[in-house]
């Protein structure tokens, strides 16, 4: 390589993935690029918006080509291959680089193979029967993987994949686009009065996230005479019929009045910026990247000590972390916080502070392009 730009081909077949450059290793490669010391080649799915990156389609969906996606491997990999292989050479690929996602990683698993260049898996999730056997597979051979968390580093180390060829690579997040419209006249679109203490949370409606953890604290804080409001904000995700379940329990335990569900939101970062807390409280969750939108509007974090949430808030720093299945320490917890605006103060300054020293995404881009550079070169 010398001394020219590392490049690498990005494979994003899977038509489920965000636009690349939103998603968190295409804000690395996206830096990657601007900095000089990447070249990025995207294969993408039809439909899939492209964003800043050089592309080329390609076409590995079940869907569009007619057949059960059983069939996908034998019938549509083969053709995949070659026309990926022969942009690949094209553009003197050095590498090729993926998520985790089924299609994703035998495409380019079988790309890497083709033109005698590593793989390296970008590991959002953590290693376990969730991914598949044949993703789970793959990720084992893998020249390197990236885990979003040390949590995730270590289920797949547990999984099978070679301790030294997976490591850490923490979730960041982007700066703000826009300007946030005032706190106020956020607050009084969402019906929060000054006097009330606004705890937001935000996330995919699923029991393991907890979401009914928070309804069930906000009702016995306000049982104690505290002035707080409870917003939610996003649907359900496997577990269909969640937010029915979750109004359903605001309902019976008399809050209703006091609890928005406000299912999706694409203005979250503003409503946050109006809130005075924020509260997720999952279960072995792999990283969260709400927790760093949280920390970017100086909001404390009350939150459960499970999955990689230790590893992005500092119990007692920027936020209390209780241990999963002690519902009266949450509780506690968010009482704390509820009832001491200096503490909710210091605590989200605190916690913007290590967003900006830990998980800013020039910081992050140094060590995982050092990183990915090694695994080309050995």
């Amino acid at each position: 390589m010398g001394g020219r730009a590392l490049r690498v081909v990005l494979v994003e077949a899977s038509s489920r993935h965000l636009t690349p450059e939103y998603a968190v290793h295409g804000e690395l490669m996206t830096e990657g690029i601007a900095s000089g010391r990447l070249e990025v080649h995207l294969l993408s799915h039809p439909h899939r918006d492209r964003g800043i990156f050089e592309s080329t389609t390609v076409n590995f969906d079940p869907r569009s080509a007619r057949v059960p996606a059983k069939l996908v491997a034998p019938l549509i990999l083969p053709s995949a291959v070659r026309g990926a292989a022969r942009v690949a050479k094209n553009f003197g690929a050095d590498v090729v680089y993926s998520s985790q996602d089924r299609r994703d990683v035998v495409l380019a698993a079988a790309l890497a193979r083709r033109i005698g260049v590593p793989h390296v898996i970008h590991l959002h999730y953590t290693f376990g029967d969730a991914l598949g056997p044949m993703a789970r597979g793959i990720t084992k051979r893998a020249d390197h993987v990236f885990a979003v968390s040390e949590f995730v580093r270590q289920s797949a180390i547990l999984g099978g994949v070679d301790e030294q060829r997976v490591s850490t690579t923490p979730n960041t997040v982007v700066a703000a686009s826009r300007p946030r419209p005032d706190r106020q006249v956020m607050r009084r679109s969402l019906g929060v009065s000054d006097e009330d203490v606004l705890v937001v949370a935000v996330g995919r409606l699923d029991p393991w996230k907890g979401v009914g953890d928070v309804v069930k604290a906000v009702a016995a804080l306000r049982d104690h005479g505290l002035s707080c409001r409870l917003v939610v904000c996003g649907v359900p995700g496997q577990s269909v019929g969640h937010d029915i379940e979750l109004e359903t329990m605001s309902a019976s335990l008399g809050v209703t009045e006091f609890v928005d569900f406000l299912g999706f939101r694409d203005d979250v970062p503003d409503i946050l910026s109006a809130a005075d807390i924020f509260s997720l409280p999952s279960v072995m969750e792999p990283f969260g990247l709400v927790y760093l939108e949280a920390m970017q509007a100086s909001l404390p974090v009350v939150a459960l000590r499970s999955g990689a949430v230790p590893e992005i808030v500092s119990d007692g720093a920027t936020g209390l972390l209780a241990y999963p299945g002690d519902h009266r320490a949450f509780v506690g917890n968010l009482k704390m916080l509820v009832s001491d605006r200096e503490l909710r103060l210091d605590m989200g300054a605190a916690g913007r502070q290590r967003l900006e020293q830990t998980f800013d995404t020039g910081a992050v881009f140094a060590r995982w392009v050092q990183e990915l550079s090694a695994s080309v070169r050995s």
